[in-house]
């Protein structure tokens, strides 16, 4: 990303985010992190724009809430399954890259890569406000509690999410795996293989 002007500078204890867009220094402050679970099979984290500075005028745009709008973006990863049918899609074009994206995945995961699609989406603030208060919600209740709080992200997460690209990363077996399942089963050992990848890549670590 850096090649393409987009540096991550760093990350403060209070939650703010600053990066740099193309030489313009852009200060985020981290609103919620919605952390991975099998279940959901995504992470997301939520942040807001505070300021932006020039590099070239060293000058700090810092514009109180009556002067813009107040900007919320929420970012998301997962797996494919859980991602791409919340994008949007009624666009014929936009429909037409969230079909290839799934091509391109599917074909990944086949020759034994790790998969992650990226999505995104702005919230209002009433939109945060009220994900925020139901959360509260689910966080006090004495029963069903992490079903709840499950539920409370998922109503967050689960619809119009606009695709931004996906990631494949190699992550090969490690050095005689092949070798000692076989001699496993020549041992008259069943091996059973365990994963949250995609069936896909599972059947592709098989295969070797």
């Amino acid at each position: 990303l850096k090649d393409a002007g987009y540096d991550f500078l760093s990350a403060e204890l209070n939650g703010t985010i600053n990066v740099s867009l193309k030489g313009k220094r852009i200060q985020y402050k981290r609103m919620a992190v919605l952390p991975f679970d099998s279940y959901r099979k995504c992470m997301t984290v939520v942040v807001k724009e505070m300021e932006s500075e020039s590099s070239d005028a060293n000058i700090v745009e810092s514009a109180s809430v009556e002067q813009r709008e107040e900007v919320i973006h929420m970012f998301i990863k997962g797996a494919d399954g859980v991602i791409i049918p919340t994008c949007s899609s009624s666009v014929s074009d936009l429909s037409s890259i969230v079909d290839q994206t799934q091509i391109i995945v599917n074909d990944y995961a086949s020759q034994g890569f790790r998969t992650l699609v990226y999505g995104y989406k702005q919230l209002s603030r009433n939109e945060f406000d009220l994900f925020t208060y139901k959360l509260e919600q689910a966080k006090q209740s004495m029963v069903n509690r992490v079903k709840f709080v499950r539920e409370a992200y998922r109503e967050l997460e689960a619809k119009d999410i606009q695709l931004l690209g996906a990631t494949a990363i190699e992550d090969k077996l490690q050095e005689d795996v092949a070798q000692t399942i076989t001699k496993l089963g020549q041992a008259g050992i069943t091996t059973w293989m365990v994963t949250g990848d995609k069936k896909e890549t599972a059947v592709n670590c098989c295969n070797v």
